[in-house]
């Protein structure tokens, strides 16, 4: 049984138990989806974080949330539901960072969407983040993938 398997199988045991589950062991499972390519499950799990929010039985999403479950996204070659996560992260009223924007723009980039990772990089500059080396190169990577190189020079 693999780590994340492992993982899996600790949290079901948590809710059959009724033991809280925190935001932590939230981005701990989400994490675990990520590197199980189980970007489903990631989106399930983001959804149920969303649906407690805070109050009594609070879990709600953080950035790592997000970031865990766009990452996730990402793996599986589901780019669109990578950028819904960062809509979705809006509406939470959560600040994107540029691990988000990254981790976004890697997904579309896994998928030869260059427009959208020309969008996200620009978008981010607007937003006063200072684009890194990853999400430049991953722009880049999927302008070339996308046949259009001469836009990664821009």
């Amino acid at each position: 049984e693999s780590q994340w398997e492992q993982a899996i199988s600790i949290f079901a045991n948590m809710k059959r138990t009724a033991v809280k589950r925190s935001t932590v062991t939230y981005n701990s499972l989400l994490s675990a989806c990520g590197k199980g390519w189980l970007w489903l499950d990631a989106l399930r799990l983001l959804e149920e974080m969303e649906a407690r929010g805070g109050g009594a039985r609070g879990s709600p999403p953080d950035v790592v949330s997000y970031n865990s479950a766009i990452v996730a996204c990402g793996r599986g070659g589901v780019w669109q539901s990578a950028l819904d996560c960062l809509t979705r992260m809006a509406r939470q009223r959560l600040q994107r960072t540029m691990v988000t924007y990254g981790a976004v723009i890697s997904a579309c980039e896994r998928e030869g969407r260059w427009e959208a990772a020309v969008t996200l990089l620009r978008e981010s500059a607007q937003s006063k983040l200072r684009p890194d080396t990853i999400a430049a190169n991953a722009t880049i990577s999927a302008c070339e993938k996308g046949s259009s190189w001469q836009f990664g020079l821009l």
